[in-house]
């Protein structure tokens, strides 16, 4: 009789402490995930922090966090996760009481976007592991990978025809007696700009800068359309990167920019398009803009022409010059670049195709040429 009031009570005993503890688990223990502060480059790494603190006299011995990661930013193997579409990262914890735990995980970015995490799922152990109790606590982190860079070496060939495109406006005559300042090579700037004084003394090469007598303009138009049934996301996702690269150096040069896209922002579901800016926050804009194009979007994306006769007035009324980067050949977008450059809109065509695929471009008056060979890794 005794012994069975003995384990009577123990199991009591047992049953008050697991309520208690299902009652008492979460409370002040505090989870936060968050990625690093800056943005990434596509290629390069960031990293995604979780903190778990618990604040009270209660351990958790046992604690697995949860949260959705998408496969583009990659784990290493030794990390605890299953992959999917996306991967849902796993990591278990034993908390003691009055215990902060922090912890730094490498990401590999392989792609560029724009990735939230807006949950972490908590999983409790419960004190005979044999129950576990469940809590989802709300995040809001976000990381920024913007386009990769293209090679230096290639750049300079379309940025070579873009000057070429630009000086051919009458009226881009630099003035050699207006001095304008000097800033470091970039690699893409013709010899005859470089002050070797001036590089001598810095031990950098330097180029010189002039005003002109008007202020030249780029937008660029980046297609993201189809023109097949299949997808061509090696095509689009090089234009994008031209694009970001080739724009990242007009405007390091003074030349105001702009954006337009027919791609669906991941966010707000609007067509990826900046207005016209200049300076390091216009670059901003467009790296951010270009991380937050959406090429799985369930709407397909309309013709670029309707884009470029959208800004018929401004691109032909004003002293811009269009950049076009594009799969697409069709008489719909010839007719449309055919019709703007008759009316004094200049154009650099440039054509994004797999290296075996021939391209010279169709033969209209005022439009430059440049076919951009990408590698077919399928």
């Amino acid at each position: 009789m005794k012994l069975i009031l003995i384990l009577g009570a123990a199991f009591l005993l047992l049953f008050l402490l697991e309520r208690g503890y299902r009652r008492f688990w979460s409370r002040d223990l505090h989870v936060e995930v968050h990625f690093q502060p800056h943005p990434a480059r596509e290629g390069e790494e960031a990293t995604l922090t979780e903190i778990i603190e618990n604040r009270k006299v209660l351990p958790v011995p046992m604690l697995q966090v949860e949260f959705l990661l998408d496969r583009s930013l990659g784990i290493d193997e030794e990390e605890n996760a299953s992959l999917s579409d996306q991967l849902y990262k796993r990591d278990v914890f034993s908390v003691s009481f009055y215990q902060k735990i922090s912890r730094t995980i490498p990401l590999k970015c392989r792609k560029r976007g724009y990735y939230h995490i807006h949950e972490a799922n908590l999983i409790a152990g419960g004190l005979q592991m044999e129950k576990n109790y469940y809590k989802d606590i709300p995040q809001d982190t976000f990381l920024y990978v913007y386009p990769g860079d293209v090679s230096i070496d290639r750049l300079k060939l379309p940025m070579h025809r873009l000057g070429g495109v630009l000086e051919g406006r009458r009226g881009m005559v630099e003035d050699p007696f207006a001095f304008a300042g000097m800033r470091e090579y970039d690699g893409t700037d013709p010899m005859n700009r470089i002050n070797w004084k001036a590089s001598a003394r810095s031990g950098n090469l330097m180029v010189n800068l002039q005003n002109s007598t008007y202020s030249p303009r780029v937008a660029c138009f980046v297609d993201v359309e189809d023109v097949t049934m299949w997808k061509h996301m090696e095509i689009h996702e090089e234009a994008i990167r031209l694009a970001a690269s080739l724009l990242r150096s007009v405007l390091k040069k003074g030349i105001p920019a702009s954006l337009y896209t027919n791609g669906e922002d991941f966010l707000s579901g609007s067509l990826v398009q900046v207005p016209e800016g200049s300076g390091r926050g216009q670059t901003e804009k467009i790296n951010r803009s270009l991380s937050r194009l959406n090429l799985n979007a369930k709407k397909r994306p309309g013709p670029i022409s309707v884009e470029l006769l959208r800004m018929e007035h401004e691109l032909t009324s004003t002293q811009q010059v269009v950049v076009l980067i594009t799969e697409n050949q069709g008489e719909a977008l010839q007719d449309a670049v055919r019709k703007m450059a008759s009316k004094g809109a200049s154009f650099l065509w440039l054509g994004v195709f797999y290296k075996k695929e021939g391209w010279s471009g169709p033969n209209i008056h005022g439009v430059d040429y440049l076919k951009w060979e990408v590698e077919h890794e399928g």
